[in-house]
């Protein structure tokens, strides 16, 4: 993939997150360490699927932490590490993930996103921990955010209903959570509730 050029690359890319394992995570590591941001980009929205594998893992905490890095990119980065998605559903974060999130969580400066990034996920033992770890040393407001959390509500992002209809009721009956475009709404999920 490293001799392929830019567009080359980002429909390697492309094809392998239809194949997934440790052949596209071998391939979006090095899409991830990619010379060019359009690759690099790819790479990150892709990379949500293989957080299992610890060397994607470790390359989205490079990212989201290089300060040479531009910061829409670091900003994806991060995002993708959280569990975030675009375009599809959220999914329980792994573990690896979750821990690769404590010094974030720790840096004022990043903890309110991944505070709001884990409230749109499903809740696991992990994520408990992280935003235990939140109430005890973030701001009032985060700490309300993943105490609601914590309490049985997620965060919905509007954008991510096609259905006006469904979007107009979510936003009438539900309380604002950031922004205009992302409501608090009861968990459906009931797995790793107990835990």
């Amino acid at each position: 993939m490293a001799a392929a050029d830019r567009n080359e690359q980002v429909r390697i890319l492309r094809a392998l997150a239809q194949i997934g394992g440790d052949a596209a995570a071998e391939g979006f590591v090095l899409g991830l360490r990619s010379s060019a941001r359009r690759v690099r980009e790819v790479a990150i929205k892709g990379s949500v699927p293989l957080l299992h594998h610890p060397s994607i893992v470790a390359q989205l905490v490079a990212t989201a932490q290089n300060s040479n890095e531009k910061p829409k990119l670091r900003h994806a980065a991060l995002s993708a590490l959280c569990g975030q998605t675009f375009g599809g559903p959220f999914a329980a974060l792994p573990a690896e993930a979750a821990t690769a999130l404590v010094p974030f969580i720790e840096n004022p400066t990043t903890r309110s996103h991944v505070t709001l990034c884990l409230a749109c996920l499903p809740l696991s033992p992990e994520m408990k921990k992280l935003l235990q770890r939140v109430i005890a040393i973030g701001t009032a407001e985060e700490a309300a955010l993943a105490r609601r959390t914590l309490a049985g509500e997620k965060v919905v992002n509007l954008g991510k209903f096609d259905d006006e209809a469904e979007r107009r009721h979510i936003a009438q009956t539900n309380d604002p959570a950031a922004g205009r475009v992302f409501f608090w709404v009861q968990r459906q999920e009931q797995s790793h509730q107990s835990a």
